[in-house]
């Protein structure tokens, strides 16, 4: 039987195995080793755009590199985010880097702009170049505003979408400037679901 605290139990007091020592369940974030333009290409999805797309793309990536759960694209376009689209506003558990680093520890923790690291590694633990990712997303999780880059379909010089830097630990790490959809970026991955 879990304890008042405990969100999981596998019997064991490792960190990085889903549960973490202090029995808090554990979700995996990372940012994609493939640079993406703003139509979240290259992909096998050439059936899907937009948000759809991304998500496949996150769990693609997520696949390859052997990891475990279900993931969705940290990506807003303008009507859904986050906070909407992942449906873990109540998580408790703790986001860790795919090398087991602490992110944050739980929904509050993630959206309060002070993560404990930057989003710097990719799906198989390794150590990313600093470089902006496409996300459109505020830092609680809601879309930044409308229509980012054609809804994640177009390219042109002409419009834009917020980016967020990897390295951030504050708010910039979701939203530090706007990028030209001409132009090509990372994603964020979150692991939604066991």
């Amino acid at each position: 039987m879990l304890g008042e605290n405990e969100t999981c139990d596998d019997g064991n007091i490792q960190d990085s195995d889903g549960c973490s020592a202090q029995c808090r369940q554990e979700f995996i974030v990372f940012a994609s080793d493939i640079l993406y333009t703003a139509d979240l290409i290259p992909t096998d999805h050439v059936d899907l755009s937009g948000l759809d797309r991304a998500d496949a793309n996150c769990q693609d990536l997520a696949a390859n590199a052997s990891l475990p759960g279900q993931y969705s694209a940290w990506l807003s376009d303008g009507q859904e985010g986050p906070s909407k689209r992942f449906g873990l506003t109540g998580f408790t558990g703790n986001f860790v880097l795919a090398d087991g680093t602490l992110l944050a520890e739980g929904w509050p923790d993630l959206i309060d702009a002070e993560l404990i690291t930057g989003i710097g590694r990719d799906q198989y633990g390794e150590v990313l170049n600093p470089g902006r990712v496409w996300t459109h997303t505020s830092t609680d999780g809601t879309p930044y505003n409308d229509n980012p880059c054609s809804h994640w379909t177009g390219t042109g010089i002409l419009q834009n979408a917020r980016t967020g830097a990897m390295s951030s630990k504050s708010a910039g790490w979701t939203s530090a400037d706007d990028y030209t959809c001409e132009n090509s970026a990372r994603i964020y991955c979150f692991q939604i679901a066991e």
